[in-house]
């Protein structure tokens, strides 16, 4: 272990939650949730061409960088909550409209900022916001564990359950 300068550590704190917390959790209102970006083309380092080609060209639409953010919701029983869709908009006003299925928003950077997640909580799942033992997972993500946000959780009475960084992976 010294060769690789590894050491030997012990666990600095632990956090679990007891029985009676764990007994309150209803699976029917906790919400599993993430977002992620969705790019419009998957650019390709690689094409078919001819052998002996001296240029070879990769074609493109030009919406390499083009992206989208897209909110996924389920609870823990497996319904599934709308989409919340985030377009770029150099005026995004955060407000949720309803298309079809789904949820659009605008945000000036494509992003899930505090604000918006907010209005996400007001807007999206209502009928679990009114509900007993709600909960909300999800991942480290600055917006997601803002003041803002934790106070509109704590207003609403929502259990904020928060994966650390880079566990994520393992949460599926």
């Amino acid at each position: 272990m010294k060769r690789n300068d590894l050491f030997l550590r012990r666990r600095t704190n632990l956090t679990t939650l007891s029985d009676e917390q764990l007994a309150d959790f209803n699976f029917a209102h906790t919400v599993l949730m993430d977002a992620t970006a969705v790019y419009f083309e998957d650019a390709r380092e690689q094409t078919v061409e001819i052998r002996g080609s001296r240029h070879v060209a990769v074609k493109s639409t030009g919406f390499g960088s083009m992206c989208v953010t897209v909110v996924l919701a389920t609870t823990a029983m497996g319904v599934k909550l709308p989409p919340l869709v985030i377009w770029k908009h150099k005026n995004g006003s955060r407000k949720i409209e309803k298309v079809g299925g789904t949820y659009v928003a605008y945000q000036p950077k494509a992003w899930a900022d505090s604000e918006l997640l907010c209005n996400w909580i007001d807007t999206v799942f209502p009928r679990v916001v009114q509900a007993n033992g709600k909960a909300l997972v999800w991942d480290s993500m600055r917006a997601h564990i803002s003041k803002k946000v934790n106070a509109k959780c704590a207003a609403r009475e929502i259990a904020m359950c928060v994966i650390p960084g880079g566990l994520t992976v393992w949460g599926t």
